[in-house]
C-alpha cells in the first residue's frame, strides 16, 4: 500500500511538472506531526526547481523516477523534522526579522524564470504568497534552532590529541604541499622594441653585478624595480608552479634558495628575481594543519549527537507518515 501511495504522488508529480496535469493540483495530507498537517502542496512547491533540474539531467524515465522518489521521501522526512523543530523554535521564542523572510523568499523565487512563474507554481499548489511567507518563517525558524543547537554541541566537545592524529594520518593526501618559493623582483618594463629590451637588460645586468657585489635586493628593488611590488622591495610572495608566465616560473623554480636569476624576459618585460626561499613539495606537517582538523572533527562529532537528540525528539512526537 505505501508503494502504491508513493507511485500515484510521483505520478501526479511527473504530471505536473511535464505541464500535462490539471491547473490546480488537488491537495491532500501526506504526513503529519502530532496535530499539525504536512500537506502535499508543501512538498511539491519545495521540490518543483529540482524536478525541472532533475528532467533535464536524468538519462532515462526510469532514472528520472528513481530520483524523483528520493527527492520525495528526503523532501517529506526534512519537513517532519522542520516541523519538530518549529516547536522547539516556540519554546524558544525564537523571533526571525521579516528582512530574513523576504530575502529567502526572493531566493526561491530566483529559482523561477519570472515572477510570473513563482506566482504561477504558487497558485497550482493552492498556496497564496501570504502562506508561502508564513511557511517560510516557520522553516526558518527551525532552522535557528538547529545551527543553535549544533553550535552548542560543537563548544563542548574537546578534540583528543589521539583523534586528532588519526585523522591527519588517515587524509594525508588532503595535506600535500606543493613546491614554492618566496619570491622578489626587479623588474623594468619595456616593449617588444629589440633596442629598448636590450638597453633594459644591460641595466639590469648592471644592477644585476651590484646585487652580486652584495648589495641588498630590496633596495636595489625600491631604487629600480617598475614592478607593483617594488615598494615592499620587490617582495611578490609565495608562488607555486602555474602561478606565473612561463618564463618567470622556469626561472624561478630553476633557482636554489638564496639565488638571484640571470636577466629573465617576458611579456611584461625583463627582470631579475630571487629565490629568497623554497619548499619543496610534500605533505604539510601536523603542527600547520591543526587548526583546520579540529572545527572537522568538532562538527562531525556535533553531527551524531545532533542526531541523536533530533532522534529523541522524532520519538516523543506521534510522527505518521501516509504514503
Amino acid at each position: 500500500m505505501k508503494k502504491c501511495r508513493l507511485k500515484f504522488l510521483m505520478v501526479i508529480l511527473i504530471l505536473f511538472c511535464s505541464g500535462r496535469g490539471s491547473a490546480k493540483i488537488i491537495d491532500m495530507v501526506v504526513a503529519s506531526v502530532d496535530q499539525e498537517a504536512i500537506l502535499y502542496s508543501e512538498v511539491l512547491l519545495s521540490i518543483q526547481p529540482e524536478m525541472i533540474r532533475l528532467q533535464q539531467e536524468t538519462a532515462s524515465n526510469a532514472e528520472y523516477e528513481k530520483a524523483i522518489g528520493k527527492l520525495v521521501e528526503d523532501t517529506l522526512d526534512e519537513a517532519i523534522e522542520s516541523k519538530i523543530l518549529y516547536r522547539e523554535a516556540l519554546k524558544f521564542s525564537i523571533v526571525v526579522p521579516d528582512e530574513r523572510v523576504e530575502a529567502q523568499i526572493d531566493h526561491v523565487r530566483k529559482l523561477y524564470d519570472t515572477n510570473d512563474e513563482f506566482m504561477k507554481a504558487l497558485m497550482e499548489t493552492g498556496e497564496t504568497l501570504s502562506d508561502f511567507r508564513d511557511r517560510t518563517r516557520k522553516r526558518i525558524m527551525s532552522q535557528s534552532v538547529e545551527v543553535s543547537k549544533m553550535n552548542t554541541l560543537e563548544d563542548e566537545i574537546v578534540v583528543d590529541e589521539v583523534s586528532l592524529l588519526q585523522y591527519y594520518e588517515d587524509n594525508k593526501d588532503h595535506y600535500q604541499k606543493p613546491e614554492r618559493v618566496r619570491v622578489r623582483q626587479i623588474m623594468l618594463r619595456v616593449r617588444r622594441d629589440p633596442d629598448l629590451r636590450s638597453k633594459a637588460r644591460a641595466r639590469l645586468e648592471m644592477v644585476r653585478e651590484e646585487l652580486q657585489a652584495g648589495a641588498s635586493f630590496d633596495d636595489l628593488a625600491i631604487a629600480h624595480s617598475q614592478g607593483p611590488a617594488a615598494p615592499n622591495g620587490g617582495l611578490v610572495g609565495w608562488t607555486s608552479k602555474g602561478d606565473l608566465v612561463v618564463e618567470l616560473e622556469q626561472a624561478i623554480f630553476g633557482l636554489s634558495e638564496g639565488e638571484i636569476s640571470q636577466v629573465v624576459d617576458s611579456q611584461f618585460g625583463v627582470h631579475l628575481l630571487f629565490a629568497e626561499q623554497k619548499e619543496e613539495a610534500g605533505i604539510a606537517p601536523l603542527d600547520e594543519v591543526r587548526a583546520s582538523i579540529e572545527p572537522i572533527l568538532k562538527s562531525n562529532a556535533a553531527l551524531i549527537k545532533y542526531e541523536i537528540w533530533l532522534q529523541d525528539l522524532r520519538k516523543r512526537s506521534r510522527v505518521r507518515i501516509f504514503l
